[in-house]
């Protein structure tokens, strides 16, 4: 079970310097990456997006990378290739166009000529240092949010067994509200009658009990708590993640609560239905967490 909130890090050493990766994560409804990256390194960019986009389904993750050059590798270095590549174009544009020659000096400023620095390694050294830093960063990364993971799944299970203790209570008390609710229906209906000297049809009162118990029953919503109970505990032993079928699992079992409410009139069942919809709420805040 992992949380969507961690962080993780890992660091390389080269003579060309350090690098430090960062990752971070908070809760997010979908997947949302942010990638930072020294302008030097700023082409890699989709290439981190795609390898951290697999290692979670959702919540929104900030990579950062920070580079400390050594002294082989000083600032302001030139990347001699591209600005020879770039001075021979701008020459043969001027030479067609009639115009002077250009000034080598005003190309220094052009962006990415004075990023030479990552022109010390080539793109598969690059790779294979950033490839580990991603790896080693996540592998941390997802030891603190497996760490956090565990620690919300045991306070979510047990807000849930809060909630499961709470239905029990109802049902075990159900039956007798629903023989009170019958009989005080059947004492009212008997003096409604008495009143206008009638007589209470027994077969007649049958039928309008069928009719109240389909209104009043809840043993089908009760059914469909403790199989959804069910869905909960057995989550885990699927495929993950889990965080939004959890979700969804709530949404069902807070649906089937509110039809008790809407059902029973009885104070006390009343008192039990709200106990369990603040039950249920607080295992919601809790899964919000959760991949």
């Amino acid at each position: 079970m992992f949380s969507m909130t961690g962080y993780g890090s890992a660091k390389a050493d080269g003579d060309w310097g350090t690098m430090t990766m960062g990752i971070t994560s908070v809760n997010h409804r979908y997947q949302e990456i942010t990638v930072k990256l020294p302008r030097e390194f700023s082409w890699w960019e989709p290439w981190f997006h795609r390898k951290i986009r697999s290692a979670f389904s959702r919540g929104k993750v900030s990579c950062r990378l920070d580079v400390a050059w050594s002294g082989r590798c000083g600032s302001n270095m030139i990347n001699r290739d591209f600005l020879m590549a770039l001075y021979r174009d701008v020459a043969s544009m001027a030479s067609d166009m009639g115009a002077p020659p250009v000034d080598l000096g005003y190309l220094l400023g052009v962006s990415g000529v004075l990023d030479g620095r990552s022109a010390v390694m080539d793109e598969d050294a690059l790779e294979e240092i950033f490839s580990d830093l991603i790896n080693r960063a996540v592998e941390d990364w997802n030891a603190s949010r497996r760490a956090e993971g565990e620690f919300l799944w045991g306070e979510v299970m047990g807000k849930i067994s809060v909630y499961e203790g709470i239905i029990d209570d109802l049902s075990s008390a159900w039956g007798e509200a629903r023989d009170r609710a019958f009989e005080h229906a059947k004492e009212r209906v008997s003096a409604m009658l008495k009143d206008m000297g009638l007589d209470l049809d027994e077969s007649r009162w049958a039928q309008e009990l069928v009719l109240m118990a389909d209104r009043w029953d809840v043993e089908e919503e009760l059914s469909r708590i403790r199989s959804h109970l069910l869905q909960f505990r057995q989550v885990t032993s699927k495929e993950g993640p889990w965080g939004k079928r959890l979700d969804f699992i709530i949404q069902e079992l807070n649906r089937e609560t509110n039809t008790i409410g809407s059902k029973v009139n009885d104070a006390v069942l009343r008192s039990m239905v709200v106990d369990a919809k603040t039950a249920l709420e607080m295992v919601r805040e809790q899964i919000q967490n959760l991949e």
